[in-house]
């Protein structure tokens, strides 16, 4: 798990900003809710966030790098990828989200 900590950390230090919020995201959410047929990341990113510029440029670099795997309408992370990149977040980040989710299912 150590290694895997520290693959994220390099991973935090080396992916563009852009793709890296996606990537963020899309590993705090439940793997449910990392649907594209619902407009899910659109709908619900944190307004206490950067705008995305360009999110399905974002998503095809995750893919392209193997972060993330598509499958019909969803986004594929590994669990324990999603874990421990999770565990790296700020704070404030993860609450912005949890914030947005919220607020998108109640």
């Amino acid at each position: 798990m150590k290694s895997l900590a520290a693959w994220a950390a390099q991973l935090n230090a080396t992916l563009a900003p852009e793709p890296l919020r996606v990537f963020h995201f899309l590993c705090y959410v439940d793997e449910s809710e990392r649907c594209e047929a619902e407009g899910l990341v659109e709908c619900n990113w944190p307004a206490a966030l950067p705008p995305l510029v360009d999110l399905k440029g974002a998503l095809d670099t995750l893919v392209a790098a193997g972060l993330v795997k598509r499958e019909r309408d969803t986004y594929l992370i590994d669990p324990e990828v999603a874990k421990v990149v999770s565990a790296q977040i700020p704070e404030d980040i993860r609450r912005a989200i949890d914030r947005e989710i919220n607020l998108f299912w109640h």
